[in-house]
Parts: C-alpha cells; structure tokens; sequence
C-alpha cells in the first residue's frame, strides 16, 4: 500500500507584543515646561578627542577596572561619554594605532574613525601648493584644486583606478585642512583695518511688483490666477553697524527692453524711491 503523504503542520501564529498606550490629553490641560526624559542609547560613536581623556584617565588611575571607568564617564557632570566594557576593552587593544592618528591631519581629534587617503603623497602635494599660493596672495578655487590634482596623480605616475577626477573629494579636503577657515581669517585681517560704520555690504535681490499672492482669504472655492513673470532687480546696501543703510537702487535687467516695460520700470522707482542704474 502506497504511503500517504501528509501536510506539514502550519506553524502557530505568533501573538504581538501589546501596544504601549498613548496617554490622553486633557481636555483644557494648562501648558506645562516639562521635559521628557532623554533616551541615551548604548551605541554612541566617540571621537578621537574623547578616546584620549579616556587613556589619560586610565593612565592617572591604573587599579579602576574597566566597568568603573564605563560607570565613571556614563555619570559625568560636564558631559557624560556613553560606551560599555566591551568598547572600552577594544579601543584598548587599538591605543596605539588610535595614537598614531592624532597627527594625521589638523580634524583628526574631532573625528570619529581614521580619515582613509587613496594617494598621500597627492594630498600632501596640494597642501603645500595651497599654502604656496596664499604666500604669493594669490585666489585657490575648486577647479584650480581639481586640475591641480590631475597634474600631480601624471606627474607621480598614479594608476587610473586610484585617480579621482570629479570633484566630490574637494568639500571633505576643505573641511579636513581648514582651507575655508583660513579664508575668513584672511578676510577678518583685512576688515579688521576699518571700522564697523566703514564696511559696507551689498545684495541684490528680485522684486516681483505685479505678482499676486501664492494664497488668500475666501468664503468660497475660487480659481487662481495667472503669476505675472516679470522682475525687476534691486540693490540694497547696508555698513556693518547698522548706522548707515543706502537707499535700494534699481538694476536695469538686460532681457526687459520692450517700451511698456521700460515705463514700468521707472513706476517701479518712483515706487521705492530710486533711479534705474545700468546693470
């Protein structure tokens, strides 16, 4: 007699856990400055700064176990830094590797994990053709720094595959040398020479005059209207203290040359006050 084939058993459905309930607002509840509690979660990445006080205090007290350094720096007043023994047990294990990092570029203590460089000898390269170029007072930009780059990776010879030739690595370069702080410093030395009352700063900005609004009042359903298109673009200026403000000027736009428009342009003026100034 042939063997009959059973069906396997379904298994059971698992039951949900229970939802936590909301708790319900009262109706005319007075408002209340009251702070909930802040979830600190285990998984918290350290930087480099917080992983050296860690070692100095390790140094300072060598007979702590590492669950009292964990509780230690979880209670601390100024700043609490979350980790757990096995974190602590690890980056141990790694301290002079975590060491060797700290010189490795002037953002390396603010870091979380180690800056990976594909061509050293490249970035050191730009970094000393950059500083070459502020000795002479002259402007970098981001393309100068991409054909830059491209000139050194041929003239060190890097292969293809490790070659970088759009321009996504220049924001991270910027950021880990501190090209766009030395610039304000730069600008900050130059303003410095003059009072606040004589520096002046100047924006432009588009005026749209006959424009309705995006959205209004109404009892009832109404269909929008056309947006008029045309523009007019003023000037405004202003010194840093706030002492003196220029009256705003109108700047002619190039692709307005049509006579209506040119005779809105001058009621536009008359408007705000000004005279159009070629632009």
């Amino acid at each position: 007699m042939p063997e009959t084939l059973k069906r396997k058993p379904c298994n059971k459905p698992a039951i949900p856990p229970p939802r936590p309930t909301k708790q319900r607002k009262v109706a005319d509840a007075p408002a209340t400055s009251a702070q909930k509690l802040a979830s600190t979660s285990s998984r918290i990445h350290l930087t480099l700064s917080d992983w050296i006080s860690v070692y100095s205090f390790i140094d300072a007290h060598p007979h702590m176990t590492q669950l009292d350094i964990v509780r230690h720096f979880a209670a601390l007043k100024t700043g609490a830094l979350i980790f757990n023994q096995t974190t602590l047990s690890r980056k141990l294990r790694d301290r002079p590797k975590m060491e060797a990092w700290i010189n490795d570029n002037p953002t390396a203590l603010s870091s979380k994990r180690p800056r990976i460089v594909t061509c050293p000898q490249v970035e050191r390269a730009l970094v000393l053709w950059i500083k070459h170029m502020e000795d002479k007072g002259e402007t970098v930009n981001g393309p100068m720094l991409q054909e830059k780059r491209k000139r050194f990776e041929e003239e060190l010879e890097i292969p293809e595959e490790e070659r970088l030739p759009g321009d996504g690595w220049i924001a991270s370069f910027c950021k880990t040398y501190k090209i766009l702080e030395r610039e304000r410093q730069r600008c900050q030395r130059v303003l410095a020479k003059y009072a606040a009352r004589d520096r002046f700063n100047f924006d432009e900005t588009a005026l749209f005059p006959f424009c309705p609004p995006d959205h209004g009042l109404a009892t009832k359903q109404m269909s929008g209207k056309k947006k008029d298109k045309f523009w007019v673009t003023v000037g405004l200026a202003c010194n840093a203290d706030g002492s003196e403000q220029l009256e705003p000027f109108l700047l002619e736009n190039p692709g307005n040359h049509d006579a209506s428009r040119t005779e809105v342009q001058s009621n536009v003026a008359s408007i705000i006050g000004t005279t159009p100034r070629p632009g």
